[in-house]
This record gives C-alpha cells, sequence and structure tokens, in this order.
C-alpha cells in the first residue's frame, strides 16, 4: 500500500514538472513574440510602453499584465489606460481576451483628448492561420467625453457598447465591421441632442482596408486599387422612430466622396411631438425629419414610411433628386 502511494506522488509530481515544463516554454513564446510585435510596431512608428509587465497564468493560463500601457501613434497621438491583462490558454493559443481598466485616454498633438470611462470592458482577439481572424470589444456603462482647450465639446454614453472586426472570409484585404450601441445618449456641450435613449447599430464591409492609413495619399491610394466600403446597414432606434440606411461610398478621382444611401424613416410623427413637447432634439436629426417630408416618398406597404435616396456624385449632393451642397472630400 505504502509503495502504491510514493508511486502515484511520484506520477502527480511527473506529471506537474512535465506540465510546468511545457507551460514555461509556451509563455516564454509569447513573451518573444510579443517583444517581436513591440519591435514591429515601432519600425512602422508606433511605440508601445508597458512600464510594469508581469507574465503569469500558471497552470492553464499565459496572463500578461501591463501597468500603465500606452501607445504612441505615428502622428504624435498617444493612447493610454489604467491596466491592461492579456489572457490566452494554453489550450488554445490562437485566442487571447484582454480585460482593460478605465479610464483610457486618447491625447492628440494639439492637447485635445477623448476620455473614455466604463464600468468593464474586454476584449477578444482570435488568430487564423497566423492571421487576424477577429477582434471585438464590449464595454457596460460606457461614458465617452471630447474636450478641446479643456472644454467638453460632446459626451456619448451607453448602457452597453461593442464592436467587431474582422478580414472578409473570400476577400482577406477586405475588412467587415459592426457596432452596436445600446440605450445611448449624445449631449453636445451640457445640451442633450435626442429626446430619449437610442439604440444604434452599423455593419459595412471597406474594401481595400489595408492601404488606408488616414492620409490623403493613403486615400488616393485606396481609390486607385478600387477601395470602396459597402454600407450594409446603419439604424437608429429612438422613442416610436426608426432612421434605416444602406448603400455604398467612395472617392472619386477627384477626392470627393462619391456614392449612394438610401435612407427609410418611420414614425417620424413621434419626433414631431417631441420638439412640440420642447423636448431636447439635435438641429441634424430635426432637419433630416423635415427632409423626410419635404423630399421623402412614401414606401409601398409600410404605413407612414418614407424614403430619401441620396446620391453623391461629381461633387454634389442630391436627395430624390434635390440638389443638398456640395459632396465632403477625402483629399
Amino acid at each position: 500500500m505504502r509503495r502504491n502511494v510514493v508511486s502515484l506522488l511520484l506520477l502527480v509530481a511527473l506529471v506537474v514538472a512535465g506540465w510546468t515544463y511545457a507551460w514555461t516554454k509556451v509563455r516564454d513564446q509569447v513573451v518573444a513574440g510579443l517583444d517581436r510585435s513591440i519591435a514591429d510596431l515601432a519600425a512602422d512608428g508606433v511605440t508601445v510602453t508597458c512600464p510594469e509587465r508581469a507574465v503569469g497564468g500558471w497552470p492553464f493560463r499565459i496572463s500578461v499584465d501591463c501597468a500603465d500601457p500606452s501607445v504612441r501613434l505615428p502622428d504624435g497621438s498617444i493612447i493610454r489606460a489604467e491596466r491592461l491583462e492579456a489572457n490566452g490558454a494554453v489550450v488554445d493559443p490562437d485566442l487571447t481576451v484582454v480585460r482593460i481598466a478605465a479610464p483610457v485616454t486618447l491625447t492628440a498633438p494639439d492637447g485635445s483628448h477623448v476620455d473614455a470611462t466604463f464600468a468593464e470592458m474586454r476584449a477578444s482577439v482570435r488568430m487564423a492561420e497566423g492571421r487576424l481572424g477577429r477582434v471585438s470589444v464590449e464595454a457596460r456603462d460606457l461614458a465617452v467625453n471630447g474636450t478641446v482647450l479643456e472644454r467638453t465639446i460632446g459626451r456619448l454614453t451607453a448602457r452597453h457598447g461593442e464592436a467587431h472586426l474582422s478580414p472578409q472570409a473570400n476577400a482577406p484585404e477586405s475588412l467587415e465591421f459592426a457596432v452596436v450601441l445600446t440605450a445611448a445618449n449624445l449631449t453636445a456641450g451640457a445640451a442633450d441632442l435626442l429626446p430619449a435613449e437610442a439604440d444604434a447599430g452599423a455593419s459595412m464591409v471597406v474594401r481595400q482596408a489595408g492601404l488606408i492609413d488616414g492620409s490623403p495619399e493613403s486615400f488616393r491610394a485606396w481609390t486607385a486599387a478600387g477601395g470602396e466600403i459597402g454600407i450594409t446597414q446603419i439604424a437608429l432606434d429612438v422613442g416610436e422612430t426608426r432612421l434605416e440606411a444602406s448603400g455604398t461610398a467612395r472617392a472619386d478621382d477627384g477626392g470627393s466622396l462619391a456614392g449612394n444611401l438610401d435612407v427609410v424613416g418611420t414614425g417620424l410623427a413621434w419626433l414631431t411631438r417631441q420638439v412640440s413637447a420642447g423636448k431636447p432634439l439635435a438641429a441634424q436629426l430635426g432637419a433630416l425629419g423635415t427632409a423626410f417630408m419635404i423630399f421623402g416618398k412614401p414606401v409601398e406597404g409600410a404605413e407612414g414610411a418614407r424614403r430619401i435616396s441620396v446620391e453623391m456624385r461629381d461633387g454634389a449632393v442630391t436627395a430624390n433628386g434635390f440638389a443638398l451642397g456640395s459632396a465632403p472630400r477625402l483629399f
């Protein structure tokens, strides 16, 4: 009996030692890969710093904990967070789950900044055959403030928010993007822009997305390569009103935004009642409601619904054939 117990203890010790050795090898590979990624980003002008990095997670996780992490972008903008903890499972090395502690701040070179606070934020990164497979970010009780010259110019709040980004299955150079906000509100200065909390979402495909870095030159290259944004859906639900749009957007040879957008509004009378009741309403949203009444065409089979077809061509914008002005320029 005693011999059996000793043999069992030896077996357990061997298993633990073997697993610890394997975990250590995986940990070293993760750390080396992380350092390589940071070096690659530095070569592209992106500086990542992690003043206090700790690696742990034994026996089943690989955990990288970083206090006060920051990222400096090529234009001089800096992103900071209170803390970041990335966790990967030894049995699923292609999936990394990241927990982020508030606040998160983006500071531009001119001193203006965007600050985000939240009760919880979590991101997941899934790799597929050595390439990016999917990135998802989820936040609860989100509040985002934009500040210029120490004055808050806008504030977005949402009970829940999430965003997803992934390469298109049959075209890896194109990216699919989706974002959802629940129970959201928007203010400009101290003024509310919506008469009630709203649900909003968008889903789209950006073709040839890898060519875009925000510079005019990259937009020129994107246009030359046939880059386009396919808007599957943009939707806003506030009170009894729903606005929904789909279409395409690109840049023409002159650098102006071109494409089309089909916008359908239902329950528009609710917006009118909010204005009559003195409720806050963004000028843009009020103007859109007025535009539906003036330019909109009834939608067959949908009582009270109206449609506006917006077209951007040759630097001009029209809505159901009525001229609205000049199209925005990308370069």
